[in-house]
């Protein structure tokens, strides 16, 4: 498989593995951490991020691990755990995720996640979507997810186009996201990443989202559908062989709610 594909692969699953959550503290982490593309059956991700709210809230806490099997040439499998503590609650999640490649520029991928006795998360959420790499330079997508909170569904559909630089060591996602809750409450959100290729297999990766989101808090009855401003980085150091440290960094405004500041650690590990 020609390098530039292997490259698609690569970028195209870190997305799907995040299509099953919805915004959450340190999901980033978790989506750096599974590139670059390998040769190896098997993957392993885990991320812990910690996080620090204002307003006096108590912190946050998550852990997630991901492992993923490359069945056949250009299908791959994953099943996944997320774990969240949000005092005093805490909601773990279990899902399994897809990505097949009928042809060497297009990729069909779906995810489903279900959180057993859910307080804040969504209950169930189901995910898919179309990525075509148009040209060597230009990649576009089409997502859909569902999330179904204990207070109703809430749709989105994100369009998103990818573009290619340096051999496809660099590259910008620019996404749009479109959403509708309970059947009647429109909201919008757009996010940019720079993920630059670094020495040594390194990954640099720089985001900026903003916009409304679904996100429950336990100390607040209902889904909140609020602004946040997001900023976030994250560094891939490959330590020997196919594994390598995550270090993250994250900061979100959430206007008239609260700032959250979260760091994360994790691995990526290929055999």
């Amino acid at each position: 498989m020609a390098r530039g594909c292997r490259a698609v692969i690569a970028a195209a699953l870190l997305v799907t593995a995040m299509l099953s959550r919805a915004a959450e503290p340190g999901e980033l982490a978790a989506e750096v951490a599974a590139a670059p593309a390998s040769s190896e059956p098997w993957r392993a991700s885990g991320v812990y991020s910690h996080s620090a709210l204002s307003a006096g809230r108590p912190d946050w806490d998550q852990a997630a691990l991901r492992i993923q099997r490359a069945l056949a040439p250009g299908f791959f499998l994953a099943g996944f755990t997320d774990a969240q503590r949000r005092p005093p609650e805490t909601d773990t999640g279990y899902g399994a995720d897809f990505s097949w490649y009928p042809t060497r520029t297009l990729e069909w991928r779906g995810a489903a996640m279900f959180v057993p006795g859910a307080d804040f998360l969504a209950r169930q959420t189901y995910g898919t979507g179309l990525e075509w790499r148009a040209t060597p330079l230009l990649s576009i997508a089409a997502d859909y997810k569902r999330q179904n909170f204990s207070d109703g569904p809430v749709d989105q559909i994100s369009p998103a186009f990818m573009l290619w630089f340096d051999n496809d060591q660099t590259w910008l996602v620019a996404r749009y996201s479109y959403g509708r809750a309970f059947h009647e409450q429109d909201f919008h959100s757009f996010s940019a990443r720079l993920v630059a290729g670094m020495p040594d297999d390194g990954r640099l990766t720089i985001v900026y989202a903003h916009g409304a989101d679904p996100e429950k808090d336990p100390g607040v009855p209902g889904v909140l559908l609020t602004n946040a401003t997001t900023y976030a980085a994250y560094y891939r150091l490959k330590l020997r062989g196919s594994f390598a440290l995550i270090l993250g960094a994250e900061y979100e405004d959430r206007p008239g709610f609260y700032t959250r500041t979260t760091a994360s650690l994790g691995f990526d590990a290929a055999f």
